[in-house]
């Protein structure tokens, strides 16, 4: 799972570890002091690379062996309004990465990838989403 100390990683971690017996858990995510706390409390139940998307050769030990990808690293807003050169080399770079070190080192993995419904702008008119509405990113309304 790439994201695993964001605030939906943290969540899918949570669950994932429900079912420690049917899984092998790593974990990829930045090298902060947050996340070596909170990644600390689980002990052996998940394994941990630290690393940054933005450069392949740290997705390559994490991926090479895995079977399924949980793919939740990403810059969303407010932070991505504000800095929108790191969400194209986070959420675009590094998801291209990813696909590529998988297609390499992991090939036949599924890759489940999670998206914000921030990519279709404010919902709060209406809230449902159809196929066919446009992009609208959040910091676009």
């Amino acid at each position: 799972m790439t994201g695993a100390g964001g605030s939906v990683g943290r969540e899918a971690l949570m669950l994932l570890l429900h079912e420690a017996d049917s899984y092998n858990v790593r974990i990829f995510d930045l090298d902060t002091p947050a996340n070596r706390r909170f990644f600390a409390d689980f002990g052996d139940a998940v394994e941990v690379f630290y690393g940054d998307i933005t450069r392949k050769d740290d997705l390559r030990d994490p991926i090479i062996g895995t079977d399924v990808v949980i793919h939740l690293a990403s810059v969303i807003p407010p932070l991505a309004n504000e800095k929108t050169h790191l969400v194209d080399r986070v959420n675009v770079g590094g998801t291209k990465n990813l696909v590529e070190i998988m297609e390499q080192y992991a090939p036949k993995a599924f890759l489940l990838f999670a998206s914000s419904v921030a990519v279709y702008g404010d919902r709060l008119q209406n809230p449902y989403i159809r196929v066919e509405d446009p992009l609208l990113p959040s910091g676009n309304c």
